[in-house]
């Protein structure tokens, strides 16, 4: 690769550029970083809301089949297999998983160099719906997700890099073009501040970025602007490739635990967004919390001891366990009353919440001593197990039945949507 030494540091105190042994450019340090700024307002206004609670009209297996099925939540294939994936043949974890690879991954995971089991998890977080409540914690919940999907499959929770993409209608103010403008840099604001927060907790540097800030567009007299925005990627070391884990349930009779606290997170929430329901109480990360379960995975990862982990994100802890039944091929039974929340939360709290730093891991149950003792201190539950039967079941705190869905039902609603939506054969 040619490179080229074209300058170098002085402390003249000014920008000099030549060429050709001319100087084109001599600039004193001082205008370029200490004219007068560019001031713009920023005002911001807490959302108006109006609780409301969704009015599904539907069976618990009806929802779930909806819940997979929503071009939010459904799966990626058809996009994902237009692209070459592999990296050099090196490529330990696809963007698509399980027995019949339609499941979904929650990272990359590649080994760079031939013969060394180090190599590095690539993953992202978005979630621009939460911005309808507070960019703050729409920001806040993507460097989580990020994270969390990044861990799932192996990586190290300390050593993790982001990166940011910002996708923002214009926030500058216009008393014509934009006279939310003032709003929409407010907006911007309380994302920075997010970002910054919640990454300088984590400790996980933004090492790159990048900006669109004019994301609207405008027919006659009709204006369109996209939610605010944010694409956080991160890169992870994995120390070693050869215990990275996925999705996909595998074993019948493993042992299924719910890692992490659930609240009552349902503030545009898949389940609400679909059914229309409304609520402020969006989730909220509480980075040190969530930190000790991503240090206690990793520590099981590591040892060995996860068969099966998922991010719990979209659709909360019903879409997660779908998910990893159709990744596998196989069944699973989840039982909500042995929740340390069924006393506290609804069925359909405990099933749909979105709450943050959770994770859905299955473990062998030789293992299960192993397993927990790297749990102390972590809110973890036992909360069902594999079953041979390709079904869902969940079963409700009052111990009726919630859920009774084949896999190949979960599979097919899934899978096809965005098949159908661009036209193409499944």
């Amino acid at each position: 690769m040619l490179a080229v030494a074209i300058g170098e540091f002085t402390d003249s105190g000014y920008f000099h550029v030549k060429y050709a042994g001319k100087t084109v450019c001599y600039l004193d340090l001082g205008f370029l970083h200490s004219n007068i700024p560019f001031v713009l307002e920023a005002r911001w206004i807490e959302p108006e809301i109006t609780e409301k609670e969704p009015d599904a009209g539907r069976t618990f297996s009806e929802i779930i089949t909806e819940l997979v099925s929503d071009l939010n939540a459904c799966s990626r294939e058809p996009i994902i297999r237009r692209y070459d994936h592999e990296v050099g043949g090196k490529t330990v974890i696809k963007p698509l998983v399980g027995t019949g690879g339609h499941g979904p991954s929650d990272g990359g995971v590649i080994a760079p160099v031939a013969g060394d089991s180090r190599g590095f998890a690539l993953s992202a977080g978005i979630n621009p719906f939460y911005s309808r409540i507070d960019t703050y914690n729409m920001a806040a919940l993507c460097v989580d997700e990020a994270l969390r999907n990044a861990v799932a499959v192996g990586a190290d929770p300390d050593r993790v890099a982001l990166l940011d993409n910002f996708c923002w209608p214009d926030p500058v103010y216009d008393e014509e073009k934009t006279p939310d403008g003032k709003f929409k840099l407010a907006q911007l604001v309380r994302a920075a501040e997010g970002l910054y927060d919640t990454a300088t907790a984590y400790k996980t540097p933004f090492i790159s970025g990048k900006d669109s800030m004019k994301n609207d567009y405008k027919i006659k007299n009709h204006k369109i602007s996209v939610l605010p925005t944010i694409l956080i990627s991160a890169i992870g070391i994995v120390p070693d490739t050869t215990k990275c884990v996925t999705s996909d349930f595998k074993i019948e009779g493993d042992l299924i635990y719910l890692m992490g606290e659930t609240g009552r997170h349902m503030g545009q929430s898949l389940f609400y967004r679909i059914y229309g329901g409304v609520s402020r109480t969006v989730p909220v990360v509480d980075t040190g919390a969530n930190m000790k379960v991503y240090r206690a995975y990793h520590g099981a990862v590591k040892a060995g001891l996860v068969v099966s982990g998922h991010d719990l994100s979209e659709g909360g802890l019903a879409v997660a366990v779908a998910e990893s039944c159709i990744a596998g091929s196989i069944g699973a039974c989840i039982d909500l009353s042995l929740t340390d929340e069924s006393d506290l939360l609804s069925d359909k709290e405990l099933l749909f919440s979105e709450s943050s730093g959770r994770f859905l891991v299955s473990v062998n149950p030789d293992l299960e001593p192993g397993f927990l003792g790297y749990m102390k201190g972590v809110r973890t539950q036992k909360i069902g197990k594999v079953i041979p039967e390709k079904k869902l079941l969940v079963i409700g705190k009052a111990k009726e039945g919630l859920i009774d869905v084949s896999v190949t039902e979960l599979t097919d609603a899934f899978k096809n949507p965005l098949y159908s939506v661009l036209g193409m054969k499944v």
